[in-house]
């Protein structure tokens, strides 16, 4: 994933430095001293870094920045070592916040995790809102989420301990949240089962009990990546609290000051046991985390961290549930769960003209089950329904949550991919297709049915006059595939 960034920083061999390292990436950088210095007629970026200094100077030039319209991106802010600036810039409206160290030459990768967290972040939130501005085309209003949301709920996993005490008495005390202790991955994954939260901090320091099998649940990382495929948890905001790999987190106590208890004034943030730990805050953004925070990390760190998230996933549960009631009768397809028709095609257009105005990538992909009519005739409509059931569920799990997924016609779907170049549609195609043939499906009692799918994959180009021209390729490579013999999938080659 790729995204355009700016760089705001006064300091020319720190903006230079951080553009080289995001540019190794492949992210397309500019930098600039100041916002008001941006090319007038650039790219929106999608992420904003911004140097901060601790301060009321400092607070006003970053929210001036987080507030400005012409950017409307998430912002990074980078602060000086030491100077404990989490609190101060979370609360002045960046989304996130890292020490310069680690944003230099020595642990990169800390700060690449970061960027495309928000920037996955940020293409999920406009893709919710484009799909609200669809939902007005088709004549509807999106329902309002209530004034005043219930109190957030809040899973701590963290082996029992005085400073767990302290930890839970301090975010208690600072967010008025309600937090409830987890002693072990295993005790969490039966909470969430049994109750609904908002927000999972997660510490290091795990080790699977001996025999206890389901080792993936014995550390951070793999308890992040269990979370994150339960349906309880996937969009909960999760939290990691990086420490020593393979011993006890060292977690702060409770004084509530914005300097680290028991940590030296200096500290680099993320990476206070050096590169290794910083390995392990990747892993947990690669695993599904939303947030890193080094385990020592000052209260008023923790808190304001937590409360970023617990806002971000706030705007996002109120888009999700604007888009519930009516929608449902009016661009759900009642058999699949999937957007119908009606519904694809208005916001495949809005889709298509967006990426044109950004320059960003999008590709289709359309698919037709193969014989399907032997399924009818051999078990019943019935059947037929379960199958196609049975056929959207693997599709809708084989591609992202913010892509757009559809049943165009009887046994035809359609997916839209954004930010997605040739290679990820044509991975996501290939995904799908060994989904889908990979094992039967039930139809009708014990009655089992193979199914398989052909399909076209086809990109945007800067000479498509809109969806008709995109969707048109994808539909000839799928002839393509159906000629060449079924269950395959081809791409456009025109």
């Amino acid at each position: 994933m790729s995204g355009r960034i700016l760089v705001i920083d006064r300091d020319a061999r720190r903006r230079g430095a951080l553009g080289g390292a995001l540019e190794a990436a492949y992210f397309d950088v500019v930098g600039v001293a100041e916002a008001c210095d941006r090319p007038p007629d650039g790219p929106q970026p999608d992420l904003v870094l911004c140097d901060f200094a601790p301060g009321c100077a400092g607070a006003a030039r970053l929210s001036a920045v987080a507030a400005d319209p012409a950017l409307a991106a998430p912002v990074l802010a980078i602060s000086e070592p030491g100077s404990a600036g989490a609190a101060g810039a979370l609360n002045a409206g960046a989304e996130d916040h890292l020490e310069w160290p680690v944003a230099s030459s020595g642990e990169p990768a800390l700060l690449i995790a970061r960027a495309r967290r928000l920037i996955r972040a940020r293409i999920i939130a406009d893709e919710l809102e484009l799909r609200q501005k669809t939902a007005r085309d088709l004549g509807l209003e999106p329902t309002r989420a209530e004034a005043e949301p219930a109190a957030a709920r809040v899973l701590l996993i963290a082996p029992p301990s005085v400073e767990t005490e302290a930890l839970t008495a301090a975010v208690v005390e600072l967010t008025g949240v309600a937090v409830s202790p987890a002693p072990s991955g295993f005790a969490a994954m039966r909470m969430v089962e049994a109750e609904s939260y908002d927000a999972v901090i997660v510490a290091d320091g795990y080790d699977a009990p001996a025999g206890a099998g389901f080792a993936e649940l014995g550390d951070a990382v793999g308890i992040i990546a269990a979370l994150h495929a339960r349906p309880e948890t996937r969009d909960a905001a999760i939290i990691h609290l990086s420490g020593h790999h393979g011993g006890r987190p060292t977690l702060p106590a409770a004084p509530l000051t914005d300097a680290p208890v028991g940590a030296p004034a200096r500290r680099r943030n993320g990476t206070s046991s050096g590169p290794a730990r910083a390995r392990r805050a990747v892993a947990a953004f690669e695993a599904g985390a939303t947030d890193s925070a080094p385990s020592e990390a000052a209260p008023l760190e923790l808190a304001a961290r937590l409360c970023a998230r617990l806002r971000a996933k706030r705007r996002a549960d109120a888009l999700r549930a604007g888009l519930e009631g009516g929608m449902r009768l009016a661009a759900i397809d009642p058999l699949t769960g999937l957007h119908n028709r009606r519904y694809f095609d208005l916001h495949v257009a809005r889709l298509c003209a967006k990426a044109e105005s950004t320059g960003a990538p999008l590709a289709a992909l359309v698919f037709d089950l193969d014989r399907f009519k032997d399924v009818n005739d051999a078990h019943g409509h019935a059947a037929g329904d379960e199958a196609l059931r049975a056929f959207a569920h693997r599709l809708r799990a084989g591609v992202r949550g913010a892509d757009l997924v559809a049943r165009t016609g009887g046994e035809e779907f359609a997916v839209i991919l954004q930010n997605a170049r040739q290679t990820e549609a044509l991975a996501a195609a290939e995904r799908v297709r060994a989904a889908v043939s990979g094992s039967p499906v039930a139809v009708a009692g014990d009655a089992l049915a193979q199914i398989t799918v052909s399909i076209g994959v086809a990109s945007l180009r800067p000479h498509d006059e809109g969806p008709a021209a995109l969707l048109w390729r994808a539909d000839a490579a799928l002839r393509a595939a159906k000629r060449e013999g079924r269950d395959r999938v081809r791409v456009d080659a025109a």
